[in-house]
């Protein structure tokens, strides 16, 4: 797909992460908490995930449909909206399955830890590569960008299917007090998110200013070079994350 392309998928995929930062509001955060705790959250808590999934998917339904597209074209003027539609479900597929990770953490030894992080760009690589394969993926126009977006949401969502499949009985699916351990999950982790909320936006900003002011074949050559700088960074986490 070339630069432009690369650039097309990162500004579809910049509202849904952007918008991200505030929807999730340090549930995730405090799911490698509450679980391993409290007895009572970690019985409830596929329950009260899958209530913050619907609530997510509502929400994205509507910002996907036909009353939100001029609101779309005015802040993303380049992407069009099938590049933005199956973006956005990238918001409750990843929010979920990172409060979902970080609860399998909680309650795992260190061998599961590495194991759960593969899960989703395993799902994202394999998933590619078999389109590839199997001839379902134009290399050129729109269609392949369109199915290259929708692996990120499909991916997150096969990661979090397996992980509760690898998890068993250790986190049973019970709906009764689901709204109450949602709230308590993000009356826990809401603090901590709000200060880390700017530095998460930082992250951002950078992308936001280059789509706006440039086109997207130079959005994508940064999103590349950032990349590979983000590299060093990936490689100092574990360690920091072990501690």
């Amino acid at each position: 797909f070339g630069a432009a392309g690369k650039g097309h998928v990162a500004e579809a995929l910049l509202p849904a992460t952007t918008l991200m930062l505030f929807i999730k509001f340090g549930i995730d955060t405090a799911s490698a908490i509450g679980p391993r705790r409290d007895p009572v959250i970690r019985e409830g808590f596929l329950g009260a995930l899958f209530l913050y999934f619907i609530v997510c998917s509502t929400l994205v339904l509507l910002l996907s449909s036909g009353a939100c597209a001029d609101a779309w074209d005015t802040v993303l003027p380049n992407v069009p909206m099938s590049f933005i539609a199956p973006a956005l479900w990238l918001i409750p597929f990843q929010v979920c399955h990172d409060a979902l990770m970080n609860a399998v953490l909680g309650m795992s030894t260190f061998v599961r830890f590495n194991l759960v992080k593969l899960f989703q760009p395993m799902a994202f690589s394999l998933s590619l590569v078999a389109l590839l394969l199997g001839g379902w993926l134009p290399l050129d126009g729109s269609a392949g960008l369109v199915r290259v977006i929708w692996l990120y949401p499909i991916s997150y969502a096969f990661a979090g299917l397996l992980m509760i499949l690898l998890s068993g009985s250790a986190l049973p699916f019970v709906m009764r007090g689901s709204l109450g351990i949602c709230l308590s999950l993000l009356r826990m982790g809401g603090p901590i998110h709000l200060a880390f909320l700017l530095l998460y936006l930082n992250r951002r900003i950078d992308t936001w200013v280059i789509q706006r002011f440039l086109d997207p074949e130079d959005n994508g050559i940064y999103a590349v070079v950032v990349a590979y700088l983000e590299v060093a960074w990936f490689v100092s986490r574990p360690m920091s994350s072990l501690v």
